[in-house]
């Protein structure tokens, strides 16, 4: 039976950003639900729903619901596959934090991205092809990344630290060299606070 084993969970999240001069301050509000299910030992499913306030958004286009993720993960040759449309973060979501249409594989701390970022329907913001990597360690909670990122002929580099300061509150901090005209060095640091319901 597939649906012998469902979790039904959620979270909210609220963010503020200081991206230097060139982005400037922004925040946001996001909730999420999300239905994940076992098919068997060795493969799983997952569903996910999410709603967003971003009052720093043009044109009044601040409140947004979709259906983010669909995917099924599963084992093999020793490495974690998720295929379909997936959430990715990498780094602190500075770099990007955002759904992927393609593969996902995860081998102890290296992940690895291959597909088409989803893009925004009727903005400017179309989906391109993207690749990404991230390579994290961890000691006493805290943890530190390297990452890449290509998303169409863009390329961006970055670090990031994170450590918890107090139950739910995670300060982050991000540097990030990238190959645009515009910015090609990015310093960011974040605090997050945020509530899970299972």
């Amino acid at each position: 039976m597939l649906f012998r084993s469902v979790k039904i969970s959620g979270d909210a999240r609220v963010r503020y950003t200081d991206a230097g001069d060139v982005l400037g301050d922004t925040s946001d509000l996001r909730a999420r639900i999300a239905f994940d299910g076992k098919v068997n030992d060795n493969m799983k499913y997952s569903t996910r729903l999410s709603g967003s306030f971003n009052p720093s958004a043009p044109d009044n286009n601040n409140v947004t619901t979709k259906l983010d993720t669909a995917n099924v993960t599963f084992d093999a040759l020793g490495l974690t596959n998720t295929v379909g449309r997936q959430d990715v973060t990498i780094g602190s979501g500075i770099m990007f934090d955002d759904t992927l249409n393609g593969l996902g594989v995860q081998t102890g701390a290296l992940k690895l991205y291959a597909g088409k970022t989803t893009g925004i329907s009727g903005t400017d913001i179309k989906a391109e092809r993207m690749y990404g990597a991230e390579y994290g360690v961890g000691a006493r909670g805290a943890n530190l990344t390297a990452d890449y990122l290509k998303i169409g002929d863009k390329k961006a580099y970055g670090i990031n630290g994170s450590a918890p300061i107090a139950k739910g509150v995670t300060v982050n901090a991000d540097y990030i060299k990238n190959d645009t005209d515009k910015a090609r060095d990015r310093k960011s640091t974040r605090l997050n606070s945020s509530h899970n319901h299972d």
